[in-house]
């Protein structure tokens, strides 16, 4: 979409319907092509065709992606600008990254040791192992061939940390407790 000059030879606004709604510094250097595909953003140096937003568009005036061409005329300002806002996009990720990763070293469920396995081999925790019984020498057959109840299969106090893990998320993500009694939860 080319912007033709008026009569008098001033060039007219662009519409706001195609420049962004937020205050990121590439909206200075480029505009939607179309107003209902969000996605494709038009570089007002060279008119190249940025498909993936306004992030990749950045990119673009960059040049600093090999899958994005760059742009041969933007001009050293623009580069700049658009580095820093990458890099602060970068900074704020990896925050956010590290912080959810500290979550996460913290909560620590610890595994239970079955019966009639030593404490000198490893638990392994399989997707059977919640429903096959270890095998012992010692019992006797009834006991054996007798299936496992549910509250054996399943290790309770894993359960149960689990289960605070998840109700802690909840709560912090500001989710009604009254949500999980949907049935699509059960």
């Amino acid at each position: 979409m080319d912007v033709d000059s008026g009569a008098d030879g001033s060039v007219p606004e662009v519409p706001m319907v195609l420049i962004g709604n937020s205050s990121d510094v590439g909206w200075k250097y480029g505009k939607y092509c179309d107003p209902f595909d969000k996605s494709k953003v038009k570089c007002d140096f060279c008119g190249h065709i940025s498909t993936g937003g306004i992030y990749r568009f950045k990119k673009h005036i960059v040049g600093v992606d090999n899958v994005v061409s760059s742009c041969k005329k933007a001009t050293p300002e623009a580069k700049e600008a658009c580095k820093k806002a990458l890099e602060k996009v970068t900074a704020t990720k990896g925050i956010k990254r590290q912080h959810e990763q500290d979550l996460r070293d913290d909560v620590h469920i610890s595994s239970s040791v079955g019966e009639g396995v030593s404490n000198s081999e490893p638990n392994k925790v399989g997707p059977m192992d919640k429903f096959v019984r270890p095998i012992d020498g010692k019992s006797s057959k009834e006991e054996a061939l007798r299936q496992l109840s549910m509250n054996e299969a399943l290790f309770k106090e894993r359960v149960h940390q689990a289960s605070q893990y998840v109700a802690r998320w909840v709560y912090t993500h500001a989710i009604p407790f009254n949500a999980l009694d949907n049935d699509e939860f059960k």
